[in-house]
């Protein structure tokens, strides 16, 4: 859902599934391919309610943010589950992306972004 007040930067948010593995990373980045700056400055992928994370799905995140960051977007990660957030840790990954504890906490960054 695109942002639509144009004093506020544009986002645009996507809802992960409970497990992010290699069937469900693959309709994830068919939606993240379609994506782009005229949807957003930002995306944003709520995680709130992804509990399980495997290679094929780090590897949607590693390549969706790069892919993102390539036409100048951001990519922000809400509502982390523990099991996610400490996969992210083993994997080295955690402070590679923008993490917030919830949807709510990502959009209120974005008014205090200074692009």
């Amino acid at each position: 859902m695109p942002s639509t007040d144009k004093s506020k930067p544009k986002y645009f948010v996507i809802k992960l599934p409970k497990v992010l593995d290699n069937s469900s990373a693959d309709a994830m980045e068919m939606a993240v391919k379609d994506a782009s700056l005229a949807n957003g400055q930002y995306m944003l992928l709520d995680m709130t309610e992804t509990n399980f994370i495997s290679s094929a799905g780090i590897r949607f995140l590693i390549i969706a943010t790069e892919k993102f960051h390539k036409i100048g977007g951001q990519v922000l990660l809400a509502g982390l589950s523990k099991n996610v957030q400490y996969t992210l840790k083993i994997c080295g990954l955690s402070k590679r992306f923008a993490v917030y504890a919830s949807t709510e906490d990502a959009i209120a960054s974005l008014g205090n972004s200074n692009d």
